[in-house]
């Protein structure tokens, strides 16, 4: 249903990951993560971060796909942010 695309706007400011992390003071692995789409959710402090950092706003960072279904794991239902 969602999916990342903080890797996209990193490239389009030219900046690397390691730049991104120190300059959103946020950790290296998170936006490694991020990148990759291996997390279904983000805090909305790091969110905020993420996008005073890039001057994007947040719709920015994700892609919506209405037609891909949520994916259903054994603690109830999962915002897919990599599932696309």
């Amino acid at each position: 249903m969602f999916k990342w695309t903080l890797k996209d706007q990193i490239e389009n400011k030219g900046i690397s990951q390691a730049q991104l992390a120190v300059k959103a003071n946020v950790s290296k692995n998170t936006i490694n993560v991020l990148c990759k789409g291996g997390t279904h959710s983000v805090s909305l402090r790091t969110l905020s971060k993420l996008c005073a950092a890039l001057e994007v706003e947040p719709w920015s960072l994700v892609q919506f796909n209405p037609n891909q279904p949520l994916k259903h794991t054994t603690k109830g239902v999962s915002w897919a942010m990599n599932s696309m």
